[in-house]
């Protein structure tokens, strides 16, 4: 079966499963002179993937309301303001925040160089193990790479910083 694509517009689509189109990711690539990985034989699935992937770090953690309760995505939202204190457009059939867009095509143009994305959001798990000889104790832990490290994208963590309340991988950049 083939999977749907369909961009939000900024209307609250109920059915909306992108936060930007191809051509915004092609676009994003040449004014940035990021990868030639792009476009992947199939940028929908990349797009796709990276919206999930933001919908995820943002959950329970965007500012403002979304604009209607039967949107598929997080946005459009109400009430959003950027660093200065100007509302950032967002519903009522305008476009999506451009660096919402931005951000979706860093994370697309990852996907089309490889980069699998969630697999950075495997939760840390802390196993203890007691040694009853030595009466010692050591903690580690497990998580998506071996050194325990969570997968991190500087760009788009700090271009999403006035959509986000602050949070666990927020707070450095």
């Amino acid at each position: 079966m083939t999977a749907t694509f369909v961009v939000e517009t900024g209307a609250g689509l109920s059915t909306a499963n992108a936060f930007c189109s191809v051509a915004d990711v092609t676009d994003y690539n040449d004014n940035h002179d990021r990868k030639e990985c792009w476009p992947p034989a199939d940028p929908e699935r990349a797009i796709r993937l990276a919206t999930q992937y933001l919908v995820l770090l943002g959950r329970g953690r965007w500012r403002g309301a979304r604009w209607t309760e039967l949107q598929a995505l997080p946005f459009p939202r109400t009430d959003i303001r950027d660093e200065d204190g100007y509302y950032i457009k967002s519903g009522s059939n305008t476009s999506m925040p451009q660096i919402l867009k931005d951000a979706t095509a860093e994370l697309a143009i990852a996907v089309a160089d490889g980069d699998t994305l969630l697999e950075g959001f495997e939760p840390m798990i802390q196993a203890v193990s007691i040694s009853n000889e030595a009466k010692s104790e050591s903690v580690s832990y497990a998580g998506p790479n071996q050194d325990g490290a969570t997968k991190r994208y500087p760009r788009v963590e700090m271009g999403l910083r006035p959509l986000l309340h602050p949070g666990p991988l927020m707070e450095t950049c």
